[in-house]
């Protein structure tokens, strides 16, 4: 597969402005999900683990993936794979013994179940309200980065409407979302080699995406502008004594700096490996997310010259 070349994610010039776009749109729905299920963006990243892990085979080559496409059409139990404790705590980076407790809540609210090889979210759950709620509520910040892939301050690059196929999106939003959340995931993998950690991953990522970070040395931008304390914790659901603490360990290695208005990013993140290995990452997820999409039909063939992906070939 192939973008036109001045938009590509992986180009030195655009992997900072690719970042940020794709950060926003993922930490935007782990928002909304948040306030749906009235849990912190933690626990909601560990119920979005165990449920890709059981659902991902069904979108592979000579899989069941267009029979379960619809929201009215959700897998049964017995072709979604359970996950054991350990793999999920390795994927996430996270303490077995963190992701034991997190675990609890979300078996106790009937999001998961335990099952002989671990666990898996419940059929209950993937039919109500409140998850098709979710999977809508996915498609506007995802959308709406698709739409702008590639080409800030380009607009010749064209429009990205004429190849998302917005029909198939709505007919297909279980898949699409699936499809989605696979690219969510590996974001937060991301994240967590970016911090250390899943939740130091969290909050650098929400300081950059805030603060308004150029794209490129040529950007012109106003000052950054720091994030305070309290809207970090909140924007995550998370507990602000644990958050500070992580904020203290950041500030103090130089990955954030503390100001009188909040946190900044420090020069440790901004000329560090990590962050260059993130900007890698994500150019590499978003090849990735488009040749998904195009192998499952939700992106049109569409005219090269006009700036759009053509044909993918996987």
């Amino acid at each position: 597969m192939e973008f036109y070349s001045r938009r590509d994610p992986t180009d030195p010039a655009n992997r900072l402005g690719f970042y940020l776009s794709a950060s926003r749109a993922f930490l935007g729905h782990l928002h909304v999900a948040q306030q749906a299920l009235d849990l912190d963006a933690i626990n909601v990243i560990i119920g979005y683990a165990i449920l890709q892990a059981g659902i991902d085979h069904l979108d592979a080559p000579g899989g069941q993936g267009g029979r379960y496409a619809s929201l009215a059409t959700p897998p049964p139990d017995e072709l979604r794979r359970p996950i054991r404790i350990s793999a999920l705590a390795r994927s996430l980076n996270l303490s077995r013994e963190t992701v034991r407790r997190r675990v609890d809540t979300l078996v106790d609210r009937g999001i998961a179940s335990r099952v002989e090889r671990g666990l898996r979210v419940t059929t209950a759950f993937l039919s109500t309200d409140t998850y098709q709620s979710i999977v809508f509520s996915q498609m506007e910040p995802i959308l709406g980065f698709l739409l702008q892939v590639g080409y800030p301050g380009n607009p010749e690059m064209g429009d990205a409407r004429a190849w998302l196929d917005h029909r198939a999106v709505e007919d297909r939003a279980r898949q699409f979302s699936r499809l989605m959340l696979r690219l969510q995931l590996r974001h937060y993998e991301t994240l967590s080699r970016l911090g250390g950690d899943l939740h130091a991953g969290l909050l650098i990522s929400l300081v950059l995406s805030n603060a308004g970070v150029a794209s490129s040395a040529q950007d012109e931008t106003p000052a950054p502008t720091a994030t305070p304390r309290l809207r970090l914790a909140e924007a995550l659901t998370l507990n602000r004594e644990t958050t500070r603490r992580c904020l203290a360990r950041l500030t103090e290695a130089g990955q954030l700096v503390r100001t009188p208005a909040g946190y900044l990013p420090g020069p440790a993140l901004l000329s560090g490996d990590r962050l260059e290995a993130a900007l890698s990452d994500t150019g590499k997820n978003i090849r990735q997310m488009v040749r998904l999409l195009a192998t499952h039909g939700f992106i049109h063939e569409s005219d090269p010259a006009a700036g759009v992906v053509r044909r993918a070939s996987v």
